[in-house]
């Protein structure tokens, strides 16, 4: 019974510093602001867009750097599903072939993981 609790113990251990390590609050807080979850209505909507590609368990290109009122659109080309995690909210999942599109309004640097995988990691710079 005590090697049982020993082990318990351990494998705790081992996980709660993988959790601190790799899926804590310091993997996807922004620098400077959060993004809100927001709609944009068509009125609203503006010509900058930039892509980030999915694929290999990777943001590509890792760290973008757009102006202000830029979309951005997460294209997935993995097999498996990803999402991408600011600190304020999480996109819906999304298959291979699938997307996720947000508008910057704010300048600053956001950085956000996979939530699913997440040592996968990338970084918005918005400028004005």
């Amino acid at each position: 019974m005590k090697k049982i609790i020993i082990i318990a113990v351990i494998v705790l251990a081992v996980a709660a510093v993988y959790f601190w390590k790799y899926v804590g609050q310091e993997a996807y807080v922004p620098v400077n602001n959060q993004p809100q979850n927001q709609a944009t209505t068509t009125s609203e909507t503006q010509s900058l867009s930039a892509n980030i590609e999915i694929k290999g368990y990777a943001f590509n290109p890792q760290v973008l750097t757009v102006k202000k009122g830029t979309t951005v659109k997460w294209t997935n080309q993995d097999q498996a599903i990803h999402d991408v995690k600011f600190s304020s909210f999480t996109s819906p999942s999304f298959g291979q072939g699938g997307s996720y599109e947000f508008r910057f309004d704010e300048v600053g640097a956001y950085e956000y993981i996979c939530g699913l995988h997440p040592l996968m990691h990338g970084t918005i710079i918005v400028e004005p």
